[in-house]
Protein backbone atom coordinates (compact mmCIF):
# COMPACT_ATOMS: atom_id res chain seq x y z
CA UNK A 1 0.00 0.00 0.00
CA UNK A 2 1.59 3.48 -0.84
CA UNK A 3 1.89 6.06 1.75
CA UNK A 4 0.70 9.19 -0.29
CA UNK A 5 1.40 12.70 0.77
CA UNK A 6 -1.16 15.11 2.13
CA UNK A 7 -2.21 17.66 -1.15
CA UNK A 8 -0.72 21.55 -1.10
CA UNK A 9 -4.87 23.54 -0.67
CA UNK A 10 -3.88 24.88 -4.49
CA UNK A 11 -3.89 21.34 -6.00
CA UNK A 12 -6.48 20.51 -4.12
CA UNK A 13 -8.80 23.36 -5.56
CA UNK A 14 -7.91 22.84 -8.81
CA UNK A 15 -9.24 19.38 -8.81
CA UNK A 16 -12.13 19.91 -6.97
CA UNK A 17 -13.36 21.81 -9.80
CA UNK A 18 -15.85 24.14 -7.60
CA UNK A 19 -16.90 27.63 -8.61
CA UNK A 20 -15.93 29.14 -5.02
CA UNK A 21 -13.19 31.39 -4.67
CA UNK A 22 -10.38 29.99 -3.49
CA UNK A 23 -10.50 31.76 0.01
CA UNK A 24 -14.33 31.20 0.36
CA UNK A 25 -13.14 26.93 -0.97
CA UNK A 26 -10.43 26.95 1.19
CA UNK A 27 -12.61 28.09 4.67
CA UNK A 28 -14.78 25.62 3.72
CA UNK A 29 -12.62 22.86 3.40
CA UNK A 30 -10.81 23.97 6.94
CA UNK A 31 -13.92 23.99 8.52
CA UNK A 32 -14.07 20.02 7.12
CA UNK A 33 -11.26 19.64 8.23
CA UNK A 34 -9.36 18.49 5.27
CA UNK A 35 -5.91 17.79 5.32
CA UNK A 36 -3.44 19.77 3.12
CA UNK A 37 -0.24 20.82 3.34
CA UNK A 38 1.64 24.52 2.93
CA UNK A 39 4.32 23.49 0.15
CA UNK A 40 6.68 26.86 1.28
CA UNK A 41 6.81 25.53 5.32
CA UNK A 42 6.86 22.40 3.69
CA UNK A 43 10.29 23.05 2.06
CA UNK A 44 11.72 25.43 4.74
CA UNK A 45 11.24 22.32 7.24
CA UNK A 46 12.84 20.00 4.88
CA UNK A 47 15.74 22.78 4.61
CA UNK A 48 16.25 22.76 8.50
CA UNK A 49 16.41 19.34 8.96
CA UNK A 50 18.87 18.68 6.03
CA UNK A 51 20.64 21.47 8.06
CA UNK A 52 20.84 23.40 5.03
CA UNK A 53 19.19 26.66 6.38
CA UNK A 54 21.61 29.73 6.35
CA UNK A 55 21.95 32.78 8.22
CA UNK A 56 20.74 35.57 5.77
CA UNK A 57 22.09 38.00 8.18
CA UNK A 58 26.18 38.46 9.91
CA UNK A 59 25.13 37.73 12.74
CA UNK A 60 27.90 37.52 16.08
CA UNK A 61 27.67 34.96 19.08
CA UNK A 62 24.48 36.59 20.62
CA UNK A 63 22.76 36.46 17.82
CA UNK A 64 22.33 39.97 17.07
CA UNK A 65 23.00 41.68 13.62
CA UNK A 66 26.62 43.15 13.68
CA UNK A 67 25.23 46.39 12.02
CA UNK A 68 22.71 46.73 14.95
CA UNK A 69 25.42 46.60 17.21
CA UNK A 70 27.90 48.85 15.58
CA UNK A 71 24.89 51.35 15.65
CA UNK A 72 24.72 50.69 19.21
CA UNK A 73 27.71 51.54 20.49
CA UNK A 74 28.31 54.79 17.64
CA UNK A 75 24.94 56.04 19.55
CA UNK A 76 26.51 55.56 22.94
CA UNK A 77 29.84 56.79 22.25
CA UNK A 78 28.31 60.10 20.94
CA UNK A 79 26.28 60.18 23.88
CA UNK A 80 29.04 60.24 26.01
CA UNK A 81 31.07 62.86 24.21
CA UNK A 82 27.96 65.64 23.87
CA UNK A 83 27.36 64.93 27.75
CA UNK A 84 31.27 65.50 28.32
CA UNK A 85 30.67 68.55 25.46
CA UNK A 86 27.83 69.57 27.57
CA UNK A 87 29.60 69.46 31.20
CA UNK A 88 32.51 71.41 29.83
CA UNK A 89 30.34 74.69 28.94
Amino acid sequence: MENQEPKTANQLYRESGTTLSFAEWLEREKAKGTEMVNAEIKAAIERLNNGQEQRTQATNDLGLNKGVVVLGVMIIGVAIVWAMFNKKK
